[in-house]
């Protein structure tokens, strides 16, 4: 995900605060709302727009006692009146923030459902803010995989197919239908169907990234050092400077250094973005070891480097194809 501003950041660590399960709630909602905005091909600004509205969407709890949010039994009356409150009183405090304002539509309508029995308006199907739907599908998911003090978490294939029956009546068909597509393109099968451990959205998406990562570093790391022993030092980092250039020009945010690559890609690409760039990389190191020292050393290095991997890491760069633009 992007960088957050100061005063969002600042919001959400003031809700999450109050109540122990919400910690990371914000956070995984984002990145749902956000997969739903890539699924619906919106331009950058548009899932900025999205994932800052996700982010507070639960702002207004601020205003509401922590020893309602945190109750685990039934609500009275007037516990529950303080929990239909939280979206009009988010939507009110945005408003005092020139910054946010526009974003308080959204909140105060991720609430609403799509066959008109939400709160705090009753808007029924396309009436209420595209992005507040957008929210409310995201919301749904993460509450389902999320514990809570009075049940464990679904797994994820569980969840999904609670958003297929909330479809058409609490829910956007439409953008449940865009959600599980996206969360089916992020997440592993074997991730979406585990009932052992269950993760969150972000939690998922992170450990098939991290596993990438890994797969990528030991790749790249063994074929490079293989060069490095080859050549020596000073002819390998020259190689290394002529590399890192190209892929600065074409705005690769990976950067060798001393046989190492470093990554700096931003913490909002999904995994398949996130494979692209190491495609990339990948390829424009390989062309350079075999400037030096010939394709078929060049191609050696490579194919022991991915025999060197564990059967998992084999597996992943099979899934993503990692060396598929090497020439």
């Amino acid at each position: 995900m992007s960088a957050v501003p100061e005063t969002t950041e600042h919001l959400v660590q003031l809700a999450e605060s109050k109540d122990p399960f919400a910690r990371g709630h914000a956070r995984s909602v984002a990145l749902g709302a956000v997969t739903i905005a890539r699924e619906l091909g919106s331009d950058d600004s548009q899932i900025e727009r999205v994932e800052s509205a996700a982010l507070l969407h639960d702002s207004g709890n601020l205003q509401v006692e922590a020893a309602v949010l945190t109750n685990p039994g039934r609500l009275s009356p007037e516990e529950f009146s303080q929990i239909r409150e939280h979206p009009t009183a988010g939507a009110r405090l945005l408003r005092t923030f020139p910054d946010l304002e526009e974003l308080a539509p959204f909140v105060e309508s991720h609430h609403e459902r799509w066959d008109g029995n939400g709160y705090p308006a009753g808007t029924k199907g396309t009436e209420t803010p595209l992005i507040g739907r957008i929210i409310a599908v995201a919301e749904c998911f993460d509450a389902m995989t999320s514990p809570r003090a009075h049940r464990t978490p679904f797994a994820p294939s569980r969840a999904l197919l609670g958003l297929k029956t909330a479809a058409r009546a609490q829910l956007d068909p439409d953008l449940v239908e865009a959600f599980v597509s996206g969360v089916e393109k992020l997440v592993p099968k074997s991730l979406l169907e585990s009932d052992d451990g269950v993760l969150s959205l972000e939690q998922a998406v992170h450990q098939e990234k991290q596993q990438l990562k890994h797969a990528f570093t030991m790749i790249s790391q063994a074929f490079l050092w293989m060069f490095y022993k080859l050549v020596g030092d000073a002819t390998a980092r020259a190689t290394e400077g002529e590399t890192n250039d190209f892929l600065k020009r074409h705005s690769v945010t990976i950067e060798i250094r001393r046989g190492r690559m470093r990554d700096f890609s931003p913490s909002r690409v999904s995994p398949e973005e996130l494979a692209e760039t190491y495609k990339l990389a990948l390829a424009r190191a390989y062309a350079g070891v075999a400037e030096m020292v010939g394709k078929p050393v060049a191609r050696m290095y490579l194919d022991r480097a991915v025999r060197g991997l564990s059967e998992e890491s084999r597996q992943v760069c099979q899934s993503y194809r990692l060396c598929a633009m090497v020439g």
